[in-house]
């Protein structure tokens, strides 16, 4: 049994941080792999593109914790935004919050892109454009660009590109959930990998992505088809990045976040799940430590503090479901403006939990006491099994070796 002391528990915390974390040489291997797919895939897509359709720009944007050093080992997932821009003699403008009345016209956490054609381009006879109203025409309600129709149309140019990509013990396909399309790449019939592709246009020092509003904004807000969502996924990383050099060495942040997140994921395969491991997001959990990685010292990060520093996860997020309120960690945050991370304030503050019900908040709340009150003995009983799963794993492939040897009668010549 483990010593049940506060240092001793620590360990058992670093124990389980590293048997749930991917080695930087298989991220790499990885992210290698599948940033190679993800190009050739995008190459023939534009190969394939028409004229009047959206120019795929050179350079994708990984997202997300396979490129922010925060990806456990339940995730086999890579996030991409693919930037997009209109084919000339178009021009997209982004527009955010309100108008010159001070009136709301666009909700928290979304934008809209106009399509304005610009005045004085000579239309090409072999250049850019043979027809300038097809983009608009196809792309665009009300002279504003549709999410939905952005979607459907990389969407279905990514389903005839992929079957040019041909390549021994690989298998590339598509699946749907919701409105996600999700490749996946399957090596030698393993887990596969699961890339989500967002087209995505950049404005100032963000991006807008056609990812849906998940709400109900036909009583909110009528124009839905023309909300593109705000990412601050540039930002997330920028921001980590610069926290993470005034740090201790070998700070235990990023520890903090993969064992909650572990252990969020393995409480979902429950049956039934609990209601904090169902309705809070990875994304909620990552906004509540962002929050603490911007408030708390650096020395309060040192590898001997990773405990610590879960456990107060564990409370801002009871906290945050008590209140009501999880704001967005990037809109209304001024204090960022003085770390040089965004150029502008970006609303008000975005309230994440704005949408639950109020009876899903109280149980996901009184569960994650629960949690917190018996994390230790959780973290313990993990660190053990997956202890005991190693070895299983290790004596099973000594006996798969074994029964491959040849045995002493067999004939074995001398070369």
């Amino acid at each position: 049994m483990y010593n049940s002391s506060a240092v001793q528990q620590n360990v058992i915390y670093q124990e389980l941080s590293d048997m749930i974390s991917f080695t930087s040489d298989e991220i790499q291997r990885q992210r290698e792999l599948t940033e190679n797919v993800v190009k050739r895939l995008l190459n023939k897509m534009r190969e394939l593109s028409v004229s009047g359709d959206p120019v795929i720009e050179e350079d994708i944007i990984g997202t997300g914790s396979s490129f922010e050093g925060l990806k456990v080992r339940e995730e086999h997932e890579f996030d991409f935004m693919i930037p997009i821009r209109s084919p000339l003699p178009y021009r997209l403008s982004p527009e955010f919050g309100t108008d010159k009345r001070d009136i709301k016209t666009i909700l928290n956490m979304f934008g809209q892109i106009r399509c304005i054609r610009l005045q004085n381009v000579m239309e090409m006879q072999g250049g850019y454009y043979k027809r300038p109203a097809d983009f608009k025409d196809k792309f665009c309600a009300n002279d504003y660009l549709s999410p939905k129709r952005i979607r459907e149309w990389f969407q279905s140019l990514a389903d005839r590109a992929v079957i040019h990509i041909k390549e021994k013990n690989m298998d590339l396909t598509f699946s749907q959930q919701g409105p996600a399309r999700t490749l996946n790449i399957n090596i030698n019939k393993q887990k596969p990998i699961s890339v989500d592709l967002v087209p995505a246009v950049k404005t100032n020092d963000i991006y807008l992505v056609a990812k849906p509003y998940g709400g109900s904004p036909e009583d909110y807000y009528p124009s839905n088809d023309s909300l593109w969502r705000m990412s601050f996924s540039v930002q997330e990383r920028l921001f980590i990045v610069q926290k993470t050099s005034t740090l201790p060495l070998n700070s235990c942040h990023r520890q903090a976040l993969k064992i909650m997140k572990y252990i969020k994921q393995k409480e979902r395969k429950n049956i039934p799940a609990p209601h904090w491991s169902s309705c809070l997001s990875s994304y909620h959990l990552k906004t509540a430590w962002l929050y603490l990685l911007q408030q708390n010292r650096p020395h309060e990060w040192q590898p001997s503090c990773l405990r610590e520093r879960v456990l107060e996860l564990i409370r801002k997020l009871v906290e945050s479901l008590e209140d009501k309120q999880l704001y967005h960690f990037f809109l209304g945050n001024t204090t960022l403006l003085n770390e040089k991370v965004i150029s502008d304030a970006y609303y008000s503050k975005g309230n994440l939990l704005s949408e639950m019900k109020s009876e899903t908040l109280v149980q996901a709340n009184s569960q994650l006491r629960i949690l917190y009150k018996n994390f230790d003995s959780m973290v313990n009983e993990i660190c053990q099994n997956l202890q005991l799963n190693k070895q299983h794993n290790l004596e099973s492939m000594e006996n798969e070796i074994y029964q491959e040897l040849p045995s002493q009668n067999s004939y074995c010549p001398i070369l």
